[in-house]
């Protein structure tokens, strides 16, 4: 795996704050610890985040990013979490020394979390090598999964779903918080017997804390930074609240309302959409994945 490593310059700890007043997205911390990911699905935004940027990037300057983190979890009055996959995938590298070390300096205080989300299904070795041994209290991991089909179709370089959730079912018997994204969810033809057995899983075995549904949207300017343009044929050449290209509102309803009546999960919710989105489906519901 191609991978550019180098020094970052500015901090590494930011809020995520950009969110349009008509959408839904209470706000979280980004920590910069790496940018893009080898996955590269068609849809994914980072192809217009990060598009002059030719590989993924991951920083070295760990010491720094230990001493930010640190200082943000004593000095941080609002509980919080601290986002480690807004900008990457969480477990890009098969060894990680320094998110594990962040398990364990996060274990010493009870306000703040951790969250790892991935589409992977190899937990880096110094983590899997934490988990056997104790429960981290303050971390969640957090499983980014679709249909079979949609994954074949737009995630390509990325594990299979229930790979995935075979990684998850392993953090799940250690006694960690696991969580669920489908996302970006697709109608794709008999798109309700395509993610049926997705469902089922959740439902039967692996029994997540929370599941976060979100489906197709894009800002205009993505697909010029993408190979495969194919996936945004699903979407309409409109806008809905905060400028990206969205499913229609009505069959988009109709989808969350769909996953939501299959689903045992005590708390659904959604992802970046709109408060009349939310009003239909969940109420004002503001718990998401990136929320305590």
């Amino acid at each position: 795996m191609a991978i550019e490593y180098r020094e970052r310059k500015s901090k590494f700890i930011h809020p995520f704050i950009n969110t349009a007043k008509d959408v839904i997205c209470p706000q979280f911390y980004i920590l910069a610890w790496a940018h893009k990911c080898n996955f590269k699905c068609s849809y994914c935004f980072l192809a217009l985040t990060f598009r002059y940027e030719n590989t993924p990037i991951v920083y070295t300057n760990y010491d720094n990013i230990l001493k930010e983190v640190t200082q943000w979890l004593f000095k941080t009055d609002l509980p919080s979490i601290l986002n480690c996959g807004e900008l990457s995938d969480s477990f890009m590298l098969q060894s990680n020394q320094m998110l594990a070390d962040l398990m364990d300096l996060f274990e010493q205080q009870s306000k703040h979390k951790l969250l790892f989300l991935t589409k992977s299904n190899i937990i880096p070795k110094e983590i899997e090598e934490r988990i056997y041994t104790k429960k981290y209290n303050q971390t969640i991991f957090s499983f980014s999964i679709n249909s079979t089909k949609v994954s074949e179709l737009y995630e390509v370089n990325a594990p299979s779903p229930f790979n995935r959730l075979s990684c998850a079912y392993i953090l799940k018997k250690h006694n960690q918080c696991i969580r669920i994204r489908i996302d970006p969810i697709i109608e794709i033809k008999d798109y309700k017997e395509e993610y049926a057995p997705l469902i089922s899983v959740l439902n039967d075995f692996l029994m997540p804390e929370r599941i976060t549904l979100g489906s197709l949207r894009f800002f205009k300017n993505l697909p010029n930074f993408t190979i495969d343009k194919d996936v945004f044929k699903h979407s309409v050449d409109h806008s809905d609240g905060d400028g990206r290209l969205r499913i229609p509102f009505e069959k988009r309803t109709e989808i969350y309302k769909w996953f939501k009546d299959n689903l045992k999960c005590e708390e659904i919710a959604l992802c970046k959409e709109t408060i009349d989105c939310h009003k239909v489906v969940t109420g004002i519901q503001q718990k998401c994945n990136c929320t305590l």
